[in-house]
């Protein structure tokens, strides 16, 4: 298996070489399924789950809760692969379904009462990605919460949430059976390659192993199939694909996915062939019977809700999954005992909220700069303590100073401490709590502790801008990259056709920038405007035309002055400030009584990640 050098001699004395048979060999293998461990999970103080998607299953000793884990990767469960949605390979539904099946089991329930799913999985090629089903403590009818969670395999992100629901102890009913002929009597067929040509064309990409629909037949509104699994069912209760083709003959005329699962119920396990009813319900939800070729009953479902998944909606998704957008969160830590008090060696600066932005981080940076350039305080700590200014809706004033010390942080490593407490809070003993937990930033509220973390976002579809027409979209900051790529895609992803551009120096040097939006049919008008000047903003603003009122701002201008903190000055302050602060301010103003579709922001990375060199 390794590869040695093997001395053939001894055994091929006095033979000869002969050619290889002509028929085709026949292989066995015998090698493990790749990607599966060998890892015993009794060994690791679990049980294994025996299930294809779940491999360890622990009950947690203080509260009975139910866990069961598992790896999912194109590479361990290639099948999968066969499942795609406008080119985009998902999880199906089905089998989040099996999985809160096994898992009902495990935690002695028979029924998966309902199940919503909330968002979906993507699987890419080279990204496993860690399962988690967690089942939670009965309450007093004997129902157990349950929630399906992924994250990915090598990363310590954030878990993220795909479908929550109920399981019940209700007894199974099994002695039901198909009780027609099959196919039943007067039943009208219907070509499954027909259903296939209609999914492709909505935008499912079904490979061989999800292409299970074999025959379907109508009687009224009610629509019979039979499917059949052509790879073998493994261990599942019901393989994910069976049940999935089990759903194919359903009409729509859009991309439709499951949405919500209700009263599921597996009678029986290992079928590979399903004879299928699917009834109408009230409110477009449908009733699913599965049986074997006996007619027994396999799986039944007492209500399915379906809901439409667009192609931006899945993009949004799996952008999210494979390059997400992270934002910071505020997480609870655990309590700590702060009663010893803040140490000596820490100096407590208290910063009030409100006030001009450019005034309060001059004091704050003149109370940086003295700070680290004590040489007798080397080993002491600043401890600035704002109040109520990062969560909710910030102060303008105290948001600022957390950037700048952010950055104060990043330069001198365990110098300086951040501390939010309410607005009505100065208590020391909030202080010293936050100071025992060893953060450099962390937030007090109700008595808690709580720290920064960057946390991948999974957003909501947006209602999307509507820009187009005969508006304009003011765009600030034009002459720089920013604003150029800002105004390439506002004209190429959402049709505007009326730009107006400001920056200092007009259009000087934009030529290549006009004459390409131009060319792709916008009206492009440069103005020469120092935002931060309040007067000359206004003029050009009063400019714009009557027949193309202003209906969207875009504030990109920016400019940098990089330098450490104890290399900055109140003028390389107000130099990067200016811009910013003052050009946000008056747009503000200066347009509050227009009619803005939108007015968006940009602002520092630097203000949130703390980056060095970039405190101003």
């Amino acid at each position: 298996v390794a590869g040695v050098d093997v001395d053939w001699s001894a055994w091929t004395k006095g033979g000869r070489l002969v050619d290889l048979p002509t028929y085709a060999f026949q292989h066995r293998h015998f090698w493990l399924p790749a990607g599966r461990s060998v890892v015993d999970a009794a060994g690791l103080g679990l049980h294994s789950a025996d299930h294809p998607l779940l491999g360890a299953a622990v009950r947690l000793a203080d509260s009975g809760d139910v866990v069961l884990t598992g790896r999912v990767s194109l590479g361990t469960h290639p099948w999968l692969a066969d499942h795609a949605v406008f080119g985009t390979v998902i999880l199906p539904g089905t089998a989040f379904v099996e999985m809160a099946l096994r898992a009902a089991d495990e935690a002695g329930c028979a029924v998966l009462e309902e199940l919503t799913l909330e968002r979906p999985l993507v699987l890419s090629e080279d990204s496993p990605v860690a399962v988690q089903v967690s089942v939670g403590a009965a309450d007093e009818s004997g129902r157990r919460p349950i929630a399906v969670h992924s994250r990915p395999q090598d990363a310590e992100s954030e878990w993220m949430r795909h479908a929550v629901g109920t399981l019940s102890r209700d007894a199974v009913v099994s002695s039901q059976r198909l009780e027609t002929a099959w196919p039943p009597p007067g039943a009208q067929r219907v070509e499954g390659q027909e259903v296939y040509d209609r999914l492709v064309g909505l935008g499912y990409d079904y490979g061989p192993v999800f292409q299970g629909l074999r025959a379907m037949w109508r009687v009224g509104e009610e629509l019979f199939a039979e499917v059949r699994l052509p790879a073998e069912p493994d261990a599942f209760g019901v393989h994910p694909a069976l049940l999935d083709a089990a759903l194919h003959p359903l009409p729509s005329e859009d991309l439709w996915v499951p949405f919500s699962w209700s009263g599921v119920r597996l009678h029986s396990v290992g079928a590979s062939v399903l004879r299928v009813r699917l009834t109408p319900q009230v409110g477009g939800a449908v009733r699913v019977a599965a049986f074997d070729g006996a007619g027994l009953p396999v799986v039944t479902v007492d209500e399915l809700r379906l809901q439409p998944l667009s192609r931006e909606r899945l993009a949004q998704l799996g952008a999210a999954a494979a390059d997400p957008l992270y934002e910071v969160r505020w997480t609870e830590a655990a309590a700590v005992d702060g009663s010893a008090g803040v140490a000596p060696d820490s100096r407590v600066e208290h910063v009030e909220p409100g006030g001009d932005v450019r005034a309060r981080v001059g004091e704050v940076l003149a109370l940086v700069q003295g700070f680290v350039g004590d040489a007798e305080a080397s080993e002491a700590r600043l401890v600035v303590v704002t109040h109520g200014g990062v969560s909710g809706i910030p102060d303008p004033a105290t948001a600022a100073v957390w950037g700048l010390l952010r950055s104060a942080q990043a330069e001198h490593p365990g110098r300086v401490v951040l501390v939010d407490v309410p607005a009505d809070d100065a208590a020391e003993t909030a202080v010293a709590s936050a100071l025992a937990l060893g953060e450099p930033q962390v937030a007090v509220r109700d008595g808690r502790l709580f720290v920064p973390r960057l946390a991948p976002v999974v957003p909501d579809a947006p209602d999307r801008l509507e820009l187009a027409g005969e508006g304009t979209v003011l765009i600030t900051g034009a002459g720089g990259a920013l604003g150029g790529l800002v105004a390439r895609h506002l004209v190429a992803e959402y049709g505007v056709r009326h730009l107006l551009l400001l920056g200092r120096r007009g259009g000087e040097g934009a030529q290549d920038l006009v004459a390409e939006l131009s060319d792709a049919g916008a009206s492009v008008t440069f103005a020469a405007c120092d935002v931060a000047d309040r007067e000359a903003l206004a003029r050009v603003l009063a400019a714009v035309p009557a027949e193309h009122p202003l209906t969207a701002v875009i504030h990109a201008a920016g400019v940098l002055d990089d330098g450490v903190v104890t290399a900055l000055t109140p003028e390389r302050i107000d130099t990067v400030m200016r811009p910013k602060v003052d050009g946000a301010r008056w747009l503000d103003e200066l347009t509050r009584d227009s009619d803005l579709a939108a007015f968006v922001l940009f602002s520092s990375a630097a203000g949130v990640l703390g980056t060095a060199g970039q405190g101003n």
